[in-house]
């Protein structure tokens, strides 16, 4: 695959010039810092006689110290990627220690001080470029104390080893170990070894066990050493002492207590009963051995241990709040951070070798917690900004003002706080505060003093006659003269200067969320499920004028007006698609007027099929939980079109690929509904048939309409024939297998089937040849000269060579049964050809023992021209703790069905793969293509039947479902998305990608020609019109065209800014909104001209060089201009003004000599810059835009 580091690279290349759409240039600034702590670390980085703790939030990393009673920030560094992990690295008493951190992104750093509180880094590096198959979300690094060496696991279960001493190519080791769920990993140290031994603590198929591993430098695996199977299921952490405790080896948490572990492996639990939701991640040693420790469970509980000869006493302290890391301070002093709640130092009045008494709370560090909602206010030069924070927990509610500088005016907490709403009535500010079941109001005066507006003291309760306050809100506002409050028993409004002017909507209830939209000052939309409602405000009354029923439940409403009409654009969930409604501005009217369909989104996979409808290929997706789409793709363009997007199902459908029937209309058989999906012009309808809804149907013949196969779960084969397109007759032959896949040989008619199942001798037994292999005459098919073949591949209990020869008589079928019924239990594949004729098997070829068939296609040799059965094999490896995940093989066999009286079914050609086939593909030319784990493989078929490969690329975690279009391949993994990909001589080329979250976490209109979405994994893209001037336009779709990966996950959006008025307002800045993070972050956003861009981009290029930075320069500039190796997407290149703030904040010798002013170009619409302080006044402007 190429490595494109273009913005917009090939896909923009290859559209028509008149089409190419450029990359948004984005401007990202921060408004409030985060305040949840995503990892913290302790230890002495700043002198070797001094206590530093290290919190790494989402946008920086800050270094605290403590001294005279206080927590004091000493450092802190910009970061621009999510940090995974972190660990302190211990060098001795006359070194000061060092901190290792890992990013999402696989970038790892090692970073300390000199003497003089300089910044040093030590080591850095990418852990990608030597170790392909750790992803992110699953990284946990641990370091020994013994040799200072970090160990970083991922989701592949292989352990990388980084040596920050070693300045040789040996700095860099990777050890691989039995595939399983890794829960917590530590370092131990036995018996003075050179290298300390590691224990894991491991889940398998619901069973936790504790396995001792030891490194085998020769063979380059992990060597298992003891393990103690079956624990507990709900056990999560490992501690061990700083220093060896007796005859401790480690002590393991779980949610009914702790297990003292001892250095045989003998396992003692001790019980407490008090322990929340099992989850101890927070563990602090308090003594200097470790003997005593503290600790804090799921819901915020403090417990004390000591250990004691080979049992744990542990008892209980008090409540803390959820915590995330806990560390010891000296003179009974703790320090407790988190991710949802604030952090805090306790104290304790006495704590002893025995007793440990009086916990007290001393100073409480604010954290935010995640943004659920954000309203924005203008009023004059007054911008006020509302941040609910919280979500489920104790929530808080910050409210920021921006006139020359920004400051926070108010902020409190309310227990379980949702959102918030604000209001501009007489001058001041109403806020309106909902949680579960609760709702509050505040007022804020606005006074004006010179030449601006500012607040007035904090908020003070209001209290209102109509405002239900024992209800959540789902929305307040002022629609024209009256108060608007939506709960779940309807809408009630109240006119704003007359209370008792009051009027109450309950006809329509809302059991959930409705989206609210208003379109002008006096009309307001709602969305109820499917329906929009629409409510009218006049002078005198407020009320309910009329609803119009849609076809999906609404997702969000936003409003759009243009030359005097107004348009509502609505999307809908489990759907891609924008659709747009027009709307009379003086009267509510509704019609239908466009769908605009998004490229860039799409739904879970669960398996992908792909058609032809028309000249254009087309891709019919299954989604999960039974949603069904189908895409037209555009070759020309690169761009996948909606077509029919319908929820058909509450379980996983399969799709079967039909491709036209005698009107020459398109047709799929969705097997598990019970349905046939048409497309007659540009018309899809579905029609039923009688199919059993657990059936699962395969077709015969993918050309004519004609004859099914279909497979159930139990123990036979129906046959069916489809009659009037709408009934299919069913008659069945049992064959006591369980098959699951089925593909067609137009040649020889016939079909392969793979299973997999074991059978027992007396199931068996009790079946007769006629039972096994019943004759149905009535199902011959309508060419009843022809023969029909079937190949089934499936397991049995027979190990003899008699099961693999030619069978053409019953005596045959009860020599196997005789076979069978003479060996024991076993677990073989074969694979079986059975005339469905004779309705009896003819061949069968036997696979090796724990092989099993996964996939099947069908393909033309392509030098000898006959017809071939590709099938893809996995190879289970034994029981052997001490082999790697990467040791399971797989086959991939070719065969040939012939009429050769010794064997129907030929083995022509046969490749061992270093992985398990998942899926595979046929090319037109011949090549086979293959899914081998997390690798894409091409293979050649020669003139003399030997396989070779000939390309191959690492994209994908593991590819699931693959299916070839000309030259095209299309590719579902299961990190649920699509990828295309072109074999260009001997390399696979990326085409398209397109990412399938489980669900937007954010969603907003910037302007209109754009909107912008966030996913769950911190993505935002950015979405244009295509093809059009105007989204007015009924032949337009959306397009992405910038990605940004943030290092924040966005919850919500709101339009507008609160940015300063300066020379270059409006001209060069446009389309605002402000972010509010699950970080407790609120980011302003905005887009940039080219000419701006291009100036303020040499500036920030040159600022970075010269940074003191903690990650590697070279992987920060590449972050900036965001090219994410993750998963193959081109990023969007931006500006941050966080960089500017760090300038500004750099010392004066920092600065001289940074610029080269030659390289700047002119300010836009004035003149070139020739002096440093030129540059910084321009900076100084820059940095203060929020």
């Amino acid at each position: 695959m190429r490595i494109r580091n273009e913005i917009v690279g090939d896909i923009i290349a290859s559209l028509k010039p008149t089409e190419a759409i450029k990359p948004d240039n984005v401007f990202l600034s921060n408004i409030s810092k985060c305040s949840a702590a995503i990892k913290s670390v302790m230890g002495s980085f700043m002198g070797t006689d001094v206590v530093n703790i290290a919190m790494a939030f989402a946008d920086r990393i800050e270094i605290l110290e403590w001294k005279d009673g206080n927590l004091v920030i000493v450092r802190t560094h910009i970061i621009f990627d999510r940090i995974a992990s972190m660990n302190t690295i211990k060098r001795g008493q006359k070194e000061s220690d060092l901190i290792f951190f890992i990013t999402e992104t696989m970038n790892y750093t090692i970073f300390g001080y000199d003497s003089n509180g300089g910044l040093n880094i030590v080591k850095t590096n990418n852990v990608e470029k030597f170790y392909t198959r750790i992803r992110t979300g699953g990284i946990q690094s641990n370091v020994c104390r013994k040799s200072g060496r970090i160990a970083i696991i991922g989701f592949d279960s292989a352990l990388y080893l980084v040596d920050y001493k070693e300045r040789t190519e040996k700095s860099e080791a990777e050890f691989v170990y039995p595939p399983t769920d890794v829960k917590d990993f530590q370092f131990v140290d036995l018996d003075g070894q050179k290298d300390s031994r590691v224990v894991f603590l491991k889940e398998t198929e619901g069973n936790t066990s504790l396995v001792l591993y030891e490194f085998d430098w020769y063979r380059m695996c992990l060597k298992q050493v003891q393990v103690v199977g079956d624990i507990g299921l709900n056990v999560y952490t490992i501690y061990v002492p700083p220093e060896r405790v007796g005859n401790l080896l480690c002590v393991v948490t779980a949610d009914d207590g702790l297990y003292y572990v001892s250095h045989e492996m003998v396992v003692t639990k001790n019980d407490i009963p008090r322990i929340g939701d099992g989850i101890v991640k927070a563990v602090s040693p308090v003594s200097k051995s470790g003997d005593l420790f503290f600790f804090i469970d799921g819901k915020g509980n403090v417990f004390s241990s000591k250990v004691e000869s080979d049992k744990i006493e542990t008892s209980f302290l008090g409540r803390s709040g959820i915590a995330r890391d806990i560390f010891y301070l000296g003179n009974g002093i703790f320090f407790v951070t988190s991710f949802t709640t604030n952090h805090i130092l306790m104290c304790f009045d006495q704590i002893e070798q025995s007793a440990v008494n009086g916990m007290k709370i001393l100073k409480q560090m604010e954290n935010s917690g995640p943004i659920s909602s954000i309203e924005i206010a203008h009023r004059f030069n007054q911008k006020i900004i509302v941040a609910a924070c919280g979500m489920d927990h104790d929530g808080s509610l910050r409210i920021y003002s921006f006139a020359s500088s920004i400051k926070r005016l108010w902020s409190f907490s309310q227990k379980g706080l949702i959102r918030s709403f604000v209001i501009y009535v007489d001058g001041g500010l109403r806020i309106v505060t909902t949680g579960i079941n609760e709702t509050k109001m505040y007022e804020m005066k606005i006074s004006k003093m010179g030449q601006e507006y500012i607040a007035v003291g904090g908020c003070e309760p209001v209290t209102l006659p109509h405002l239900d306050s024992k209800q959540t809100t789902y929305f307040a506002g002022l629609c024209g003269s009256f108060f608007v409050q939506i709960c779940k028993n309807g809408i009630k409004s109240w006119h704003k200067s007359d209370p008792s002017t009051y009027f109450a909507n309950e006809e329509y209830k809302f059991e959930v969320n409705p989206v609210v939209c208003q379109t002008s000052e006096s009309i307001l939309v709602v969305g109820r499920e499917k329906c929009l409602l629409f409510y009218k405000s006049s002078e005198a009354e407020f009320g309910f004028v009329s609803t119009h029923e849609l076809e999906n439940q609404i997702l969000s409403i936003d409003t759009i007006d243009v030359a005097d009409e107004g348009f509502l654009l609505v999307t809908f969930y489990n759907s891609v698609g924008l659709y747009k409604y027009k709307h009379a501005m003086d009267e509510v009217t509704v019609e239908p007027h466009a769908t605009i369909n998004n490229s860039g989104v799409y739904d879970i996979f669960a398996s992908s099929k792909f058609m032809n409808f028309g000249k254009k290929p087309n891709i019919v997706v299954a989604h999960a939980f039974g949603k069904v789409s189908v895409y037209s793709f555009d070759n020309c363009i690169q761009m996948c079109e909606l077509l029919y997007s319908e929820k058909v199902a509450d379980c996983d459908v399969q799709l079967i690929n039909w491709r036209k029937d005698e009107d020459g209309c398109g047709n799929i058989l969705a097997s598990s509904t019970s349905w046939i999906l048409k497309k007659v012009g540009n018309e899809f309808t579905k029609s039923n048939i009688n199919l059993d809804k657990f059936l699962e149907a395969y077709p015969i013949d993918d050309s004519d309409l004609g004859h099914w196969i279909v497979r159930t779960t139990v123990e036979g084969i129906s046959i069916g024939e489809l009659q009037d397109r709408e009934q299919l007759n069913i008659l069945t032959m049992e064959l006591h297998e369980d098959t699951n896949k089925v593909i067609y040989d137009k040649k020889f008619d016939s079909i392969v089937v793979t299973s997999h199942k074991q059978m027992q001798p007396e199931k068996l037994k009790v079946g007769s040849g006629n039972r096994m292999f019943s004759t149905l005459t009535s199902m011959l098919p309508s060419n009843k000269n022809r023969e029909k073949l079937a190949v089934v591949a499936n397991k049995s209990d027979n190990k003899g060579d008699d099961y693999c020869q030619l069978l053409d008589s019953d005596v045959a079928v009860k020599k196997i049964q005789e076979n069978v019924l003479d060996v024991g239990e076993c677990n073989i594949s074969h694979i079986t050809l059975i005339s469905l004729r004779l309705m009896k098997p003819l061949y069968t070829y036997a696979l090796e023992e724990r092989e099993f068939a996964l996939c099947m296609a069908r393909m033309i040799h392509p030098v000898h021209k006959y017809p071939l059965i590709v099938i893809g094999t996995v190879i289970e490896s034994a029981d052997d703790p001490s082999v790697g995940a990467e040791s399971a093989l797989g086959r991939i066999l070719c065969f040939r069905i012939c009429d050769n009286s010794e064997s129907n079914l030929q083995l022509v050609a046969q490749k061992c793969t270093k992985s398990s086939v998942c899926d595979i593909g046929c090319m037109e030319n011949g090549d086979i293509v293959a899914a081998c784990q997390n690798v894409l493989r091409v293979f050649v078929l020669d003139r003399d039947n030997i396989i070779n490969q000939k390309a191959a690329t690492n994209c994908f975690l593991t590819a699931t479902a693959i299916k070839i279009q000309k030259d095209l391949i299309f590719v579902g993994d299961d990190i649920r998305s699509i990828t295309v990909l072109r074999l260009n001589g001997d390399k696979l080329e990326l085409f398209m990608r397109n990412a399938s979250p489980m669900g937007f976490t954010a969603i907003s209109f910037l302007d209109k020609e754009r909107y912008i979405h966030c996913l769950p994994d911190r993505q935002l893209h950015i979405l244009r019109s295509f093809g059009a001037v105007s989204i007015l336009d009924n032949t337009i779709t959306f397009k992405t065209t910038s990605e940004i990966i943030l290092e924040q996950q966005i919850n919500c959006i709101v339009k507008g800014s609160i940015y300063k008025q300066t020379r270059f307002d409006n001209k060069h800045l446009f389309s605002p909104v402000i972010l509010g993070s699950a970080d407790g972050g609120l980011i302003s956003m905005h887009l940039l001209s080219e000419e701006m861009f291009q100036f303020l981009s040499a500036i920030q290029k040159m600022i970075i060089e010269k940074m003191d930075m903690i990650q590697q320069p070279e992987a920060f500039v590449h972050n900036i201009l965001k090219y994410h190796p993750a998963n193959g997407t081109k990023i969007s290149k931006y500006i941050h003004g966080r960089i500017f703030e760090h300038y500004l904040s750099m010392p004066e010798s920092k600065r001289e000599n940074m610029f080269i002013f030659q390289l700047i170009p002119p300010y836009p619409g004035g003149k070139a810059i020739t002096s440093r302080a030129e540059i910084e006044e321009v900076i100084s402007e820059w940095a203060e835009v929020n």
